[in-house]
């Protein structure tokens, strides 16, 4: 019966969600993760603070259109990590925030570098979870990650304490969650009635504009080829037809 340790199971999860590199700092409560995510070759990209490295994650996200993790240590390096959640909410990028913590036992007993990890990133993140059972990773991990791609994407937090990232799992005890069977496979359709209506407006607008947000690329209407396709032949039909991209960063017009 083959046996591994919670910290390898975590880091196999993100792998089979498509994780090959995760931003981080190394720090106390995350080195059997670290050494874990060594073992199965996952790149490591080492900043020198916690909330760079999880900038790097959004950008890293938005521009290749796949989700991005950062792994910090609990405490101070965690609450270092979390300055960058905001500006990741409003920008709509699937991050994965991972933070270790003391050992589960002794949460509420002022254990080593204990802060409430959850109630932090509750107000910017589409959901925060303590993983507290080690038979519940893959279910974690496979949640994580759904609702931070789903409908609206955005950030989500797991905090994984130490003494479950170091408890040993039979292989044999554990539920197979694969992300074929819960992440989405299209885009969400728009209502048929809405777009004619929006579409007839268009037609008849004199000077449209299409504003777009700065989310993923693989969601922007000014990203793609085919959208600017669109809006250069719209321009001759309708004599200019401009694509306003907005960012919370900055801020600037794009006319095809």
């Amino acid at each position: 019966m083959a046996k591994l340790t919670g910290a390898h199971l975590f880091i196999r999860c993100l792998k089979l969600e498509g994780i090959e590199m995760v931003f981080t700092i190394v720090g106390d409560t995350i080195l059997p993760l670290i050494d874990a995510a060594e073992d199965e070759g996952i790149r490591f990209i080492d900043a020198r603070h916690e909330g760079a490295a999880l900038h790097m994650a959004d950008g890293y996200a938005r521009i290749t259109g796949r989700p991005a993790a950062g792994i910090f240590t609990g405490g101070p390096g965690f609450s270092n990590a979390i300055s960058a959640l905001p500006a990741i909410y409003t920008s709509e990028t699937p991050v994965i925030f991972i933070a270790g913590a003391a050992e589960l036992p002794e949460k509420g007993m002022s254990a080593f570098q204990e802060i409430d990890q959850i109630g932090m990133t509750t107000p910017v993140t589409k959901g925060s979870w303590m993983i507290h059972d080690k038979t519940r990773i893959p279910e974690f991990v496979a949640t994580a990650f759904r609702t931070a791609t789903t409908g609206r994407p955005g950030p989500v937090h797991l905090t994984l304490p130490i003494d479950i990232q170091e408890a040993e799992i039979s292989e044999d005890d554990l539920p197979q969650y694969m992300p074929q069977e819960y992440r989405p496979t299209g885009r969400p359709q728009g209502d048929p009635a809405l777009i004619e209506q929006a579409a007839s407006l268009l037609k008849g607008a004199k000077k449209p504009v299409i504003i777009a947000g700065s989310s993923p690329k693989r969601r922007s209407p000014c990203s793609s080829a085919k959208s600017r396709k669109i809006i250069r032949r719209k321009s001759v039909d309708n004599g200019r037809l401009g694509c306003l991209a907005t960012s919370t960063v900055s801020q600037g017009v794009k006319l095809a």
